[in-house]
């Protein structure tokens, strides 16, 4: 029998993404689905799908019949709630990122899913792309010996606007970091298999409530280290996304671009110690953005391993945790956390 499905939050990554996927995937019955905004009494224009049920607010749908799993689309500071009520009432979960809004809150809802025996996963579209996955298998292999050093950059722009939900703290968490940012810490961590340990951050709004770029230095468990710099101060359609990771036997490199005007392009390059290239798989220049979605239905009928769990994310949640703590206090901010 198809799995049941329901979506928390109706945003609009919902619509193009979450609702198409359950709507299209033979395995799937998306059979409920309710907003985050309790002002809001129906379903936004285009949403008002047959056999489906809208319901007002999450709790309502939560005391619905049961379905075997739910999508959480809402901005990201509800998140932790509303995982819990859905793992209190007996439901599966997969969550956009920003995964939940510290590490107490991480720990909390990875405990309560094991505690349940429940799955809970987390949307972030990198890990699942073959390029990513080679190279992250090359370095936890041991191929480029051990990881000393690690540099991640990330550029793009995007439009201010100081009324969207993204630039109000109480509701996005944070900015660059917490949204962008996200994907780039949690790509650079999978990668180099690496355990954050301390980090200086700092951080600038640009007149904005959230931050627009972001600079960390990172020690990570074993001595290696690491910087990052994130910023939404880049012009219109360019792109700049790269992971750099050096070991004692060799290097990989991933990064993607775009100049304005121009393609998305990807490269991918992995040098032995001796500064010979090795092969790489083919590449995507984008991820599947359903791959996720696939990966999680996938791991509720037992045939795969869930590739990105909330316990193997309390990593990236919290070195973000920690950032804004460093930035705020102007001084190095231990990171001490149980791994998942």
């Amino acid at each position: 029998m198809p799995l049941t499905a329901a979506v928390i939050g109706l945003s609009r990554y919902a619509r193009d993404v979450h609702i198409p996927f359950l709507l299209s995937e033979p395995d799937v019955r998306l059979v409920a689905i309710a907003g985050s905004n309790p002002a809001r009494t129906g379903p936004p224009a285009g949403l008002d799908l047959p056999g489906v049920t809208h319901y007002s607010n999450y709790h309502a749908l939560l005391d619905a019949p049961a379905t075997d799993f739910v999508i959480i689309a809402s901005a990201p500071v509800p998140h932790y709630e509303q995982i819990t009520a859905c793992l209190e009432q007996g439901r599966h979960v997969l969550v956009d990122k920003a995964f939940v809004c510290s590490q107490a809150q991480a720990e909390a809802v990875v405990g309560l899913a094991r505690a349940h025996a429940l799955l809970l996963g987390v949307v972030v579209q990198r890990r699942y792309e073959t390029a990513i996955r080679h190279l992250s298998e090359t370095v936890r292999a041991g191929h480029i010996g051990k990881v000393r050093s690690v540099r991640a950059n990330y550029a793009r722009w995007y439009a201010k606007d100081a009324n969207h939900w993204r630039n109000d703290p109480a509701v996005a968490w944070g900015g660059m970091l917490a949204d962008n940012g996200y994907h780039l810490l949690d790509e650079m961590l999978w990668m180099a298999g690496l355990h954050p340990e301390r980090v200086q951050a700092e951080l600038h709004n640009e007149g904005m409530a959230v931050e627009q770029t972001a600079a960390l230095n990172i020690r990570f468990e074993g001595g290696a280290v690491g910087s990052v710099l994130a910023t939404y101060l880049a012009p219109r359609g360019f792109i700049r996304e790269e992971v750099f990771i050096h070991g004692t036997q060799g290097a990989v490199f991933f990064q993607r671009q775009q100049d304005p005007g121009g393609p998305l392009r990807a490269f991918v390059t992995h040098l032995d110690a001796q500064g010979q290239t090795q092969p790489v798989p083919p590449h995507e220049h984008t991820a599947d953005r359903h791959a996720p979605h696939h990966n999680f239905v996938q791991a509720l009928r037992g045939r795969e391993d869930l590739l990105a769990s909330g316990a193997d994310s309390i990593a990236t949640v919290a070195l973000i945790d920690a950032a804004y703590q460093s930035a705020r206090n102007e001084k190095p901010q231990a990171i001490v956390y149980r791994a998942g």
